[in-house]
């Protein structure tokens, strides 16, 4: 099948060459068995732009797990995946609000909550 240049063009760009394999085999959204996914639930009445985790006792916090932001309103949740985190378990939990305000929580255990919810 021959694809319009400009099509052709955009194909590629936006994801990769027609026909290519994904990294490794592996569909482009499949989870390692080493990650955990985890369900982020936004109850606050501001837009939350960044969700970071840190393993307890690391005093670094990771890169935002959060694709765009979670909007308010109860109810509203997002799945997010923490590469390689399903060995750990144990977290802190820091999401940051559009009016840059921060919440944390420490000492979760994220394997047993599946989840955590800002309010």
């Amino acid at each position: 099948m021959r694809v319009p240049g400009v099509l052709a063009l955009i194909l590629w760009v936006g994801i990769g060459p027609l026909g290519a394999a994904p990294p490794d085999g592996q569909e482009p959204d499949a989870l390692n068995p080493d990650d955990l996914e985890i369900t982020v639930t936004n109850a606050t009445p501001l837009d939350l732009i960044e969700v970071r985790v840190a393993p307890v006792g690391s005093g670094a916090w990771g890169d935002n797990l959060l694709e765009g932001s979670l909007l308010p309103g109860a109810g509203t949740e997002a799945p997010v995946v923490i590469k390689g985190g399903a060995p750990v378990c144990d977290y802190d939990v820091r999401g940051v609000f559009e009016d840059q305000s921060a919440q944390e929580e420490h000492a979760l255990d994220l394997c047993d909550l599946g989840g955590y919810t800002f309010e």
